[in-house]
């Protein structure tokens, strides 16, 4: 139909002509099922059409099965499949996000553990070698290793 625009357009008027009319006994007969097929040329085209009621009620069920593995059920399963495989890669992408994270996070507390160990292992160090700067440094080292703390803490609950 691509290669052939004169049949292109015999078929969409042909559908259009088909449906411009609603089938004024369908209403009647409680409903309507119709299938068109269009094949390569306009003497291959045919419809069938047929009530609900047809075949002692079986009128759907010959509809359901005509229109098994359709074009529009492939097209809508395909559908399907591709939300679901988005859906999962988006799923996919948001725990790797918050693994990145939580690393992140739990790499800046190990170095502010680091930090306080070092301070501490300062002041040991100060006081060994003078009285009066040891309290000062031992005042100001034990501050910022409570602060520290505090810090990590209180980023841990959040």
């Amino acid at each position: 139909m691509k290669n052939d625009p004169e049949y292109e357009a015999w078929v969409l008027n042909d559908l259009q002509v088909g449906w411009s009319q609603p089938d004024k006994w369908s209403g009647i007969c409680g409903g309507a099922f119709s299938t068109i097929y269009y094949g390569a040329s306009k003497e291959e085209c045919h419809a069938e059409m047929w009530s609900a009621g047809y075949n002692n009620g079986n009128g759907g069920k010959i509809f359901n099965d005509k229109s098994k593995n359709s074009f529009w059920e492939r097209r809508i399963e395909n559908k399907k499949r591709i939300a679901n495989q988005v859906k999962k890669q988006q799923e996919k992408k948001r725990i790797q996000k918050k693994q990145a994270e939580r690393t992140a996070y739990e790499e800046y507390a190990q170095n502010k553990r680091l930090s306080a160990q070092d301070a501490r292992t300062r002041l040991v160090a100060e006081s060994s070698s003078s009285a009066k700067t040891v309290t000062i440094s031992q005042a100001v080292a034990s501050y910022e290793a409570n602060f520290t703390m505090a810090v990590s803490v209180s980023n841990k609950t959040q």
